[in-house]
């Protein structure tokens, strides 16, 4: 018991302007540790868009060619009995029958294309046209 008193008696006090009182969330980090934890953070988070990046190239890989062959098998079937539409019975999914316009044009306008094409490439080079970039995140794999 004499020994806790005594432990009172040297424990500092804590008040406001002495060194062992700090405020919640006050603590000074210096900058080499907030450095290294905010570059830890990014790796983690860099690491787990990897993983989902990998995980999801793989899914697309091993599903794509399926899906496709069973989707072309299920268009022609519906296209041969004549119908725009198909539902899965007891399930929300169902399957539409769409088209996609396709155009092709005349030699003359494909000729226009491939100029205006040819003159906005001239532009580009020459700094009459400007370049308005949109950012986004793409994945790229070194070796």
């Amino acid at each position: 018991m004499p020994h806790s008193k005594l432990r009172a008696a040297t424990t500092p006090i804590a008040t406001p302007g002495s060194r062992y009182y700090t405020v919640k969330g006050s603590r000074k980090i210096p900058q080499r540790e907030r450095t290294a934890s905010f570059k830890a953070e990014l790796q983690r988070q860099l690491k787990h868009i990897k993983n989902l990046y990998e995980a999801d190239k793989k899914h697309r890989a091993t599903t794509k060619v399926a899906y496709d062959q069973s989707k072309d098998q299920m268009l022609a079937k519906l296209e041969g009995l004549d119908l725009t539409e198909l539902a899965l019975e007891g399930t929300d999914f169902a399957v539409q029958v769409k088209e996609r316009s396709h155009w092709v044009y005349s030699a003359e306008t494909t000729r226009l294309k491939h100029e205006l094409e040819a003159a906005q490439k001239y532009e580009q080079e020459i700094g009459t046209a400007h370049n308005d970039p949109t950012s986004y995140l793409s994945p790229i794999t070194r070796r």
